[in-house]
């Protein structure tokens, strides 16, 4: 006769504990994750050290990405990027309701942005412009957060926050994910704040804002109940968590209605742009043209154009056509690029010069001495074309480097050493900005003709030599938007159809 004997062994767990176990993992002990949090704990020396240094460093790179407009440079400085770390020690102090870590966590962050911002403010200064801003992708991504990057940073913030509550989770990878969300918006709003595009360094600290209380609110959560964070310091130097989670819930409350602001606007945005890109297009083929592109820039919606010549005419057509599709007051800005046929046949005439010996030579240019590059006066002016690839030094700002040649007016020139230089016009905010170029990368050329705006009389006249050819009424600004006065320069002109 056989007896059937069960083998003995650990009892199953209950479901609960198993779900807590799957949940927690292997988690760290409350003094292994203020060790790991906090910066003034432990060996001090070593750790800020190393805080600072790897915050310099992924500061320098990440500027250097987002002003060479390079992804994988910014990915670089994301890798070795430690300001998570004060921030989580945030969240700590907060989840044990220790109140000395929290100030000096506090503090550490505070110093941090106020180090990543002014290194990348300083860089912004020194290093050439060699994208636009509104083309440059490091940029635009970064300064328009809607609440899609908030679900991105609660979702990152909870990596980080776990990594930190379990040994059997690495804290490198979370660590990237959340790095790349903090140094580079903050390095974005150096730059746009030394370019003087404070809507934009506004929204670049907007994101950075985000993620960081998300960071905060996810991790109070996780270190709190899954941790079990709690506090172990004397009673003086705990707090109430609750005037604490009182002023987080204030500032997630403002961040959230400011995402919900920036997002509608962009949403906004989007449709406009889409709307008129159907119509803009259909006005582009219609004229035997090709419609490369439609974006925003501010205020302002820009069309790309690919070949045809510029028609002033035709030109005024187009925002008549948009009048029902985008707000009134959206301006609108039409650019040309040569078509892809027109570049093959100057390419193939090329060839066949180079194929018969025949060389070619640009055109040497204008070397006028810089005496002659005189301000304006009224008997006439000097112009500049400055062509592309041109470095342009403007006072208070970083070297620009220009994407397309124009026709610049000339306020004066210097001899600073061996070289001429021309003070020119720019075509940017505020009105009146110029910037200095070398004489002789530029063309220089007289002009004979002047035009005077009178804001009292409501008058225009034109000049040549010096002598009035013409008068003509015109309208100026009311009281409250009063048409700007200064010197200003002629970019395009434009023949309105005569009215029916």
């Amino acid at each position: 006769m056989t007896e059937n004997v069960a083998a003995e062994g650990p009892a199953a767990a209950p479901a609960g504990d198993r779900a807590r176990r799957w949940l927690t993992g292997d988690v760290r002990s409350q003094d292994e994750i203020r060790e790991a949090v906090y910066l003034f704990t432990g060996d001090v020396v070593a750790k800020q050290s190393r805080f600072w240094l790897l915050l310099v460093l992924a500061t320098a790179i990440a500027t250097a990405g987002v002003i060479g407009d390079a992804t994988a440079t910014v990915i670089g400085a994301m890798i070795i990027a430690p300001l998570a770390t004060p921030i989580q020690g945030v969240a700590a102090a907060i989840a044990a309701g220790e109140a000395r870590p929290l100030l000096l966590s506090t503090a550490m962050v505070v110093a941090a942005v106020a180090v990543v911002v002014g290194l990348a403010g300083l860089m912004a200064v020194v290093l050439p412009e060699l994208h636009a801003p509104s083309d440059n992708a490091q940029i635009t991504s970064r300064i328009s957060p809607t609440l899609i990057d908030l679900v991105a940073a609660a979702a990152t913030g909870l990596a980080g926050a776990v990594a930190v509550a379990r040994r059997d989770i690495g804290d490198i990878l979370p660590g990237v994910a959340i790095a790349i969300s903090l140094v580079p918006p903050l390095a974005v709003v150096g730059v746009t704040g030394v370019d003087g595009d404070w809507t934009g360094a506004v929204g670049a600290l907007l994101l950075f804002l985000t993620n960081v209380l998300a960071m905060i609110v996810v991790g109070v959560i996780v270190l709190g109940v899954i941790a079990g964070l709690r506090d172990r310091g004397a009673a003086g130097e705990r707090f109430r968590r609750r005037g604490v989670y009182a002023v987080v819930g204030t500032a997630g409350t403002l961040v959230v209605a400011a995402l919900v602001v920036t997002t509608i606007h962009t949403v906004n945005l989007s449709t406009w742009r889409d709307a008129a890109d159907g119509v803009a297009s259909a006005w582009a083929r219609d004229r035997g043209e090709h419609l490369v592109l439609t974006r925003f820039e501010g205020d302002d919606l820009v069309f790309v154009v690919e070949g045809g010549e510029a028609s002033p005419t035709t030109d005024a057509e187009l925002p008549g056509l948009l009048r029902d599709v985008v707000p009134s007051g959206t301006g609108v800005i039409v650019n040309r690029v040569a078509g892809t046929r027109r570049l093959a046949a100057a390419t193939a005439l090329l060839s066949s010069f180079c194929a018969f010996g025949f060389t070619l030579s640009p055109a040497p240019a204008d070397a006028a001495p810089c005496s002659r590059a005189t301000a304006p006066t009224r008997a006439g002016a000097w112009r500049a074309y400055v062509p592309a690839g041109t470095p342009i030094r403007a006072p208070g700002r970083r070297t620009a480097i220009t994407r397309v040649g124009a026709w610049r007016l000339v306020l004066g020139s210097a001899r600073p050493g061996h070289a001429c230089q021309l003070r020119v016009r720019l075509e940017r905010r505020p009105n009146g900005a110029s910037g200095w170029v070398t004489a002789a990368r530029a063309r220089l050329r007289p002009t004979r003709w002047r035009i005077e705006v009178d804001r009292d009389a409501r008058r225009a006249s034109l000049l040549r030599d010096g002598r009035i050819v013409g008068r003509w009424k015109v309208v100026v600004g009311k009281r409250a938007t009063q048409t700007p006065t200064g010197l200003f320069a002629v970019q395009a002109s434009y023949r309105t159809p005569a009215a029916s």
